[in-house]
């Protein structure tokens, strides 16, 4: 993969939330000999963990395809789906303390409420593969009796199957046995704590359950948490584990053994250096999304703040679709003001294309997305303000129907479908969340383009929608008067975006002259 390019010299001018039909599936328990021989296949990795296994009550041993697409791949459920949501009653006692509620899952791409007796005790955890998943049960959420849980969608065209339900009467921390670990990495030039990534795996290679790991500086998911100020705190099993922390392309790693076997807890730290000077640049991630205003995706802005700290973003443009998403609240209510720069932008998301426009007022309306002209468009986001427009992924969804393949673009020589103009700034080359066949489609199309004498930046960025698919991953580096992160010219950025003089990387960082300049 080519990761790093340097562009011309370039002269430019001038979500509701409605209940719908259920399936309704109820079951009682089940003979305990049954419980037994199904509790040793489906908790296997479950029953490694603990010893409580008696304890486990099997609510429904079934699985249910809920949504409106047929999906033969999925063998654990029915191929063809049942719309609406999900309802299950047992019989239950109340619950002084806290209990577990297992739930295997495939596929949760939209919001799924998880209820229980009408109150809202969770949303389904948002993965593809199936899984089992624990949600804790807060005291008094059972009720003598009849109790009603029930698993409600945001919309109808979100496809998963979910069931094998388990009640465990205890809390995690009982069930699992866990163990506490205070986590710290630091900053090997200066000693202080510094955001980061730490990816945690088992003995088995597998990333690995974290628990109670959750706080309003990290973001958590299977064998990742992102530490926003550097420290935190995460329960763990018994066992044995490595431990890995990062920030981005430019720092090293560090790795450390724990051994949780003895039952005692411990303090973790680890030391990561920078090891790329990268003094008169800073790292720009164009395409950012969160799952509260692209309604996808799984990161929350809080998490998206942390993320961004963690991999060491340094000016992200924020780019949700249709919404001019200003990062600034959030990011001075976590403290992170010190780590980035953010800009409010937009992923104008049209049918004939997908283009990041910035800078843009938050509290202004967004731009228009009805037209199929790309002049109208792009008109309209810069009547907005936007002083840079990016067409993202142009042969995104394939080469012939993505924005590209549409216009008939000949990539020898940049000649496309009626001549038409090109009045967007810069293209992505590097999209790290879009991965193409050929990873070098995309500079073959630009330098089409730029053979034909038209000026059109390259740039790199993520395209991140969730906490795993990892922010900053393809980045472009812009450069700058200043290395401090909080204080960076936005204006001279996108000066920068303009005129060409950014180069962009995943992974690889380069300072090309000519003549003892840069380009």
């Amino acid at each position: 993969m080519i990761a790093f390019m340097m562009n011309p010299t370039a002269q430019r001018g001038d979500e509701d939330h409605s209940l719908h039909s259920r399936a309704v599936v109820s079951r009682r328990d089940l003979p305990k000999s049954v419980c037994r021989r199904w509790l040793s296949l489906a908790l296997a990795p479950l029953m490694l963990a603990s010893p409580f296994w008696d304890d486990v009550r099997v609510l429904d041993s079934g699985m249910a395809h809920l949504g409106d697409s047929p999906a033969p791949e999925w063998t654990e459920a029915d191929p063809d789906p049942t719309p609406g949501g999900y309802d299950l009653a047992f019989e239950a006692e109340p619950n002084a303390g806290e209990h577990v509620l297992i739930l295997a899952q495939r596929h949760v791409n939209d919001r799924w409420d998880v209820l229980l007796n009408d109150r809202l005790v969770s949303q389904l955890e948002r993965h593809e593969d199936l899984r089992d998943v624990m949600y804790t049960l807060p005291p008094g959420t059972l009720i003598e009796g009849e109790n009603v849980l029930r698993v409600v969608p945001s919309t109808t065209t979100d496809d998963i199957t979910i069931g094998r339900v388990r009640l465990v009467p205890k809390s995690k921390r009982e069930w699992l046995g866990l163990q506490p670990v205070e986590l710290t990495v630091l900053d090997g030039d200066t000693g202080k704590p510094v955001p980061a990534r730490v990816t945690i795996v088992d003995d088995a290679g597998e990333l690995a359950q974290l628990y109670y790991a959750e706080s309003d500086r990290t973001a958590v998911r299977p064998g990742l948490v992102y530490l926003g100020d550097g420290v935190g705190h995460l329960e763990l099993p018994r066992g044995q584990y490595t431990l890995w922390a990062a920030r981005g392309v430019e720092w090293g790693l560090d790795e450390v053994s724990l051994d949780l076997t003895s039952g005692d807890g411990t303090a973790v730290v680890l030391t990561i250096h920078r090891e790329v000077d990268t003094t008169g640049f800073v790292a720009a991630d164009t395409h950012i999304h969160t799952l509260t205003y692209s309604g996808h995706g799984d990161a929350s802005t809080e998490e998206r703040m942390v993320t961004l700290a963690g991999e060491g973003v340094e000016l992200p443009i924020a780019t949700d679709h249709n919404h001019n998403t200003d990062y600034r609240p959030v990011q001075q209510a976590l403290e992170l003001n010190r780590w980035f720069t953010p800009v409010t932008g937009n992923e104008v998301t049209a049918s004939i294309g997908h283009f990041n426009a910035f800078p843009l007022d938050p509290n202004d309306e967004i731009p228009a997305v009805g037209s199929t002209d790309w002049n109208t468009l792009v008109s309209g986001m810069r009547s907005k303000g936007a002083k840079v427009v990016i067409l993202n992924h142009p042969r995104w969804p394939a080469y012939k129907t993505g924005p590209y393949g549409k216009y008939e673009l000949e990539v020898a020589t940049g000649r496309r479908a009626g001549d038409v103009p090109f009045p967007f700034d810069a293209m992505e080359l590097v999209n790290s969340q879009t991965v193409e066949e050929d990873p070098m489609v995309l500079f073959h199309d630009w330098f089409g383009l730029l053979n034909r004498g038209e000026s059109i930046t390259g740039v790199g960025s993520s395209d991140s929608h969730t906490v795993g698919g990892v922010v900053g991953g393809g980045r472009t580096y812009v450069p700058s008067d200043t290395d401090d992160p909080a204080a960076i010219d936005v204006d001279a950025a996108c000066a920068a975006f303009q005129a060409g003089q950014t180069s962009i990387s995943m992974g690889i960082f380069a300072d090309v002259l000519v003549n003892g300049g840069t380009m």
